[in-house]
């Protein structure tokens, strides 16, 4: 067999799908109290299974940055409790909360299955 040439490979962008429920999105925005105004920080959306991140303060880094695994269902709705609390719902009716740390690849998911009425 002839020798196989080196081959290096790089991530250069990762890209996921949102799921298509009107609330399966969040946007958390800083204040800058110099300007009164508010600048997108943070975007996260249910993605299949997963709530996917996208850091919009960091330049040097395109698509998405991270995703927090852990529903057992499609995502609905996602929502930002503060910058670093993110709550999810899918389509079980399972609610989970992720604390989400920078730097991390997972956060801490807590679950609990809402009432059908």
């Amino acid at each position: 067999m002839a020798d196989a040439p080196n081959m290096a490979a790089r991530l250069l962008y990762v890209a996921a799908a949102t799921n298509r429920f009107s609330q399966a999105a969040d946007i958390y925005t800083l204040s800058d109290s110099s300007s009164n105004a508010t600048c997108p920080s943070l975007v996260a959306f249910g993605s299949s299974k997963l709530v996917a991140l996208w850091d919009l303060d960091n330049e040097q880094q395109r698509g998405i940055s991270e995703t927090l695994p852990g529903s057992t269902g499609l995502i609905t709705c996602v929502k930002f409790l503060a910058q670093d609390t993110i709550v999810a719902v899918n389509d079980a009716g399972v609610l989970t909360i992720w604390r989400h740390r920078a730097n991390s690849q997972a956060g801490t998911a807590f679950s609990t299955p809402l009432a059908r009425g």
